[in-house]
């Protein structure tokens, strides 16, 4: 859901679980992301969102290393080329 958010170029705020908000959000430069069971952090983190979006069109262009051809390439690479 992370990629379907930037493609339609809203600012995202997810919890920083095991590895796939943060690669997608690349560490937060394209989202926001918060420790995994702090609420207070995501509470400040979503106001901070509400009042300090991002680009959306910076978010749309990032959603596009997400298109489903550009994955299906990347993952037929690390199968036969490794």
């Amino acid at each position: 859901m992370i990629a379907e958010a930037l493609a339609a170029g809203k600012t995202i705020v997810a919890t920083d679980c095991h590895s796939v908000p943060a690669e997608i959000l690349e560490n937060g430069e394209y989202g926001y992301l918060v420790a995994v069971h702090d609420a207070e952090k995501m509470s400040q983190a979503i106001i901070q969102a509400l009042n300090n979006q991002f680009d959306p069109g910076v978010l749309k262009k990032r959603a596009n290393d997400f298109e489903i051809g550009k994955v299906v390439k990347k993952y037929l690479d690390e199968i036969f080329n490794n």
